[in-house]
């Protein structure tokens, strides 16, 4: 590498330290809350609360994404959903969060 690419690598480097700076919210200004992800096997709710689970600040689920009944299972409709809710949440202040998933299983493995 010539000292031309060096120091331009050594510019980028430091341009991402200084927006990965500006991006932190510094600890005292955290608003926290709790986004409940409820996983079934015909829908996927994701439900953000605040920290005592009282509040409703956003809801979202699969099958407000996707047309057919079949698909609100799915990897898509899930990520959409987590995707809506949390756009709202950050719309109305929350920028940390707490995930509690909730799903059935068992340990039948």
């Amino acid at each position: 590498m010539s000292s031309v690419q060096a120091e331009e690598a050594e510019k980028k480097r430091e341009e991402k330290a200084q927006q990965a700076q500006q991006a932190q919210v510094p600890k005292k200004n955290l608003k926290w809350g709790i986004v409940h992800i409820y996983s079934s096997y015909n829908n996927v709710i994701v439900h953000v609360t605040d920290l005592t689970g009282a509040e409703t600040i956003a809801r979202a689920s699969g099958g407000m994404f996707v047309d057919a009944g079949r698909l609100e299972p799915t990897q898509y409709a899930a990520t959409r959903a987590a995707s809506y809710a949390m756009e709202i949440a950050k719309q109305k202040g929350i920028n940390a969060v707490h995930i509690r998933v909730r799903a059935p299983g068992g340990v039948k493995a």
